[in-house]
């Protein structure tokens, strides 16, 4: 196998372990949100949401970028075998991850009341702040660590400890939440109000995010100490040379950090701010607190979980190409570059395309299988069928931004985030005071949002790198086989559903069948659509996890002659 190939297969191995994590991270936060919504009710996911908006803004300005910044830096000084220089740029991301992760832990703790009330009118959303808190300063930590290992190149560890921190997660958020909810109804019974149990409740939801987080901590700590050795033998060995004096050291990981968390933290304020606004704007309709956080619960407890779950994989596969780009670029290997690029694009639009459209034809069904039916799970299906373009705009927002970071061009990623977020919210603006459409002016400017950053990242890419991508085979051809995907999903659960209501009298069963099968003939129909198209060849199929058995299946399925 030649180089090329063995580095297309390293980052897209590397990618789809991490992406494999995300998704089963992702899908365990989708299982334990059903039951936690059911004790906690809307406004309690309301509550919920909105802390955990704050703490994922509060979280990358702290330590979000370290994972990403200290494998790039690392990369860098192990593609050039500078072992003591890579070690000095983990010693002081450390650092500088223990000052930012205590100071905004105090912000985050002590000023939760004025966050909650005076910013995002949720005043009772400040117990959930509060508790979250300490989990910036564990999270600082953990962010460092996982660079470390993912400057060599490999996504195992940082894998395992994702998995592991979301199974603890689920099981102490579950029971925090069923605790402190019952806790808060006798407080409701006592000031005669129905407010106290869905705030309670859902700050014991966010207890699961600090012990989950601390178990990620204990074990990735526990892989460092096995591990760390190697490194400290080839600093023995490495040849005497200049070693970084630490005010460069520092110096760099600014540099590094400071455009990273610039446009991340506008793609995680951009919820902040939908919040604050909707709620401003809801006020002013003369909505109460309670009825219009309920409605932010469908959107952000029901509508963004479910199509984070493909986004989940360009979020992965970002980070895997990153320090794969940042070596190309050292090595100014301008073929590895391209194909790099080509792999990672191509690959983020063949799974999340289908996953756009299965999204729109069987998001209400989803919604109502996994919460219960009722209105809220028709407001949900109705956001995922207008705003089901924001899987795939997301998910090249994402790796584009991936991209960019390897090719060296981070404040690029700040400037077309900025520019997307202006027009956000003047679309913001003109959806909700001049269209009055609600909830849905939030899914529409939201998809804007992903949309303006993916095609002005795009462009970023093509002056940065020359890199020419092909439009059609990239997204016309994926696009058309998930039409015929969608097609046959809709009639397959339409049929399903109408003619096993006549057999079994038990909608939650007729629902859970009809789109169990409706989704396994869907990704058999993506399949062979995709190959009958072009969508993917034998050689795309080669360089994708398990490409092997899928080019066997496809010969035997006679949609690639055994001769090719």
């Amino acid at each position: 196998m030649s180089n090329n190939q063995n580095e297309k297969n390293t980052v897209l191995v590397q990618g789809t372990i991490l992406a494999a994590a995300s998704l089963l991270v992702r899908l365990i936060g989708l299982i334990y949100r059903v039951p936690m919504t059911r004790i906690i009710g809307e406004a309690g996911i309301g509550y919920y949401s909105t802390a955990y908006q704050v703490y994922n803004v509060i979280l990358l300005l702290s330590s979000y970028s370290m994972p990403q910044a200290v494998s790039k830096l690392m990369a860098m000084r192990l593609g050039r075998r500078q072992y003591r220089n890579a070690n000095r740029y983990f010693l002081c991301s450390l650092l500088v991850s223990a000052i930012s992760g205590f100071l905004f832990f105090c912000i985050m703790y002590f000023g939760a009341d004025f966050i909650a009330g005076t910013m995002l009118n949720a005043e009772l959303a400040a117990f959930s702040i509060r508790m979250l808190a300490p989990t910036v300063l564990v999270m600082a930590f953990l962010g460092v660590f996982r660079g470390f290992f993912q400057g060599f190149r490999t996504m195992v560890p940082t894998a395992i400890s994702q998995i592991l921190e979301q199974i603890i997660n689920a099981i102490a958020s579950v029971i925090g939440a069923y605790v402190l909810f019952n806790k808060g109804l006798q407080t409701d019974l006592v000031k005669g109000t129905t407010e106290y149990s869905a705030a309670l409740g859902a700050m014991g939801g966010t207890i699961g995010t600090l012990a989950g987080a601390a178990a990620a901590l204990a074990f990735i700590l526990f892989l460092f100490a096995v591990s760390y050795s190697t490194l400290r033998a080839k600093m023995r060995r490495e040849p005497a040379r200049r070693v970084f004096k630490y005010d460069r050291v520092f110096s760099d990981i600014l540099l590094m950090i400071t455009p990273i968390v610039i446009s991340t933290f506008i793609f995680h304020i951009l919820n902040l701010i939908d919040n604050g606004i909707y709620g401003s704007y809801m006020t002013g309709m003369g909505v109460d607190e309670k009825q219009y956080m309920s409605v932010w619960g469908v959107y952000s407890g029901k509508y963004q979980l479910l199509i984070n779950l493909p986004i989940a994989l360009a979020t992965a596969l970002a980070s895997s190409v990153i320090p794969e780009l940042t070596r190309a670029v050292e090595q100014r290997d301008r073929g590895g570059i391209s194909q790099k690029i080509d792999i990672s694009i191509r690959f983020t639009t063949l799974i999340t395309i289908p996953a756009m459209i299965g999204l729109a034809v069987l998001g209400s069904d989803l919604v109502a299988l996994l919460f219960g039916s009722g209105p809220s799970a028709a407001d949900a299906g109705e956001m995922l069928i207008y705003g089901a373009l924001a899987v795939l705009f997301f998910a090249c927002a994402t790796i584009s931004n991936g991209i960019l970071h390897g090719l060296g061009k981070m404040f690029t990623t700040v400037r077309n985030a900025l520019i997307a977020l202006a027009v956000h919210l003047i679309v913001l603006v003109l959806s909700l005071w001049v269209m009055s459409w609600n909830i849905n002016g939030v899914v529409f400017s939201y998809t804007v949002f992903g949309f303006v950053v993916s095609i002005l990242n795009y462009f970023s890419i093509v002056e940065a790198s020359n890199f020419r991508g092909s439009l059609v085979k990239t997204y016309l051809l994926p696009l058309a086989a998930s039409v015929v995907m969608g097609m046959c999903v809709y009639i397959i659960n339409f049929v399903l559903t109408r003619g096993l209501g006549i057999v079994i009298h038990h909608a939650a069963i007729v629902r859970l069948i009809s789109v169990c099968i409706s989704i396994a003939v869907g990704v058999v129909v993506y399949f062979v659509a995709a190959i009958v198209f072009r969508a993917a060849d034998e050689t795309d199929l080669l360089d994708m996890p398990m490409g092997a058995r899928m080019i066997r299946i496809a010969k035997r399925m006679h949609l690639l002659h055994s001769d090719e």
